[in-house]
């Protein structure tokens, strides 16, 4: 059976989010204009687990992770307008398609905050150990971006799975 195409409404949240996204993919991509005169011939460019550097790169590598970044927001940006190919936890129905693709849909824009977020975090970051303002990354940062990054769609995959095992009833 094929999943109903329907348009679904965005609601202010899901505007304020995809806001936010935006901005922090623009601040990602500003930050590193702003200090490039300044930073040093040679950047950290990865951080073990610890957080601190691990290897090094050339200035100009302080542009990949902003532009990867822009790239994946702009991607998932896109595959979000397609949620009847989605995978979900029960079958999609005319009477609970609306609902279930409204929370695949949140469950992406929250993802593609956070990811724009963490890469506006990390491109800064970079920066910042580059000028010898920062030691790396704190492991606080490892831990709650594994957090969320997990977290985020199993709570909308168990919110989805309760309702429609509701509808079954």
């Amino acid at each position: 059976m094929k999943r109903p195409k329907i348009q679904v409404r965005k609601t202010i949240f899901d505007r304020l989010v995809e806001l936010l996204t935006f901005l922090a993919v623009i601040a990602s991509l500003v930050i590193p204009v702003y200090y490039y005169q300044d930073l040093p011939g040679e950047i950290p460019m990865h951080f073990n687990t610890s957080g601190t550097p691990d290897r090094v790169g050339p200035r100009s590598s302080i542009w990949f992770l902003p532009i990867l970044g822009a790239v994946l927001c702009i991607g998932i940006n896109r595959l979000i307008k397609f949620p009847h190919l989605f995978n979900y936890p029960g079958k999609i129905t005319d009477k609970n398609a609306r609902v279930s693709y409204q929370m695949a849909q949140r469950s992406l824009r929250m993802i593609n905050l956070i990811v724009a977020g963490s890469i506006a975090y990390l491109t800064l970051e970079m920066i910042y150990t580059a000028l010898g303002r920062s030691q790396g990354f704190s492991r606080e940062f490892l831990i709650l971006f594994s957090i969320l990054i997990l977290g985020t769609p199993l709570f909308f995959l168990l919110k989805m799975r309760r309702m429609i095992r509701k509808e079954k009833r």
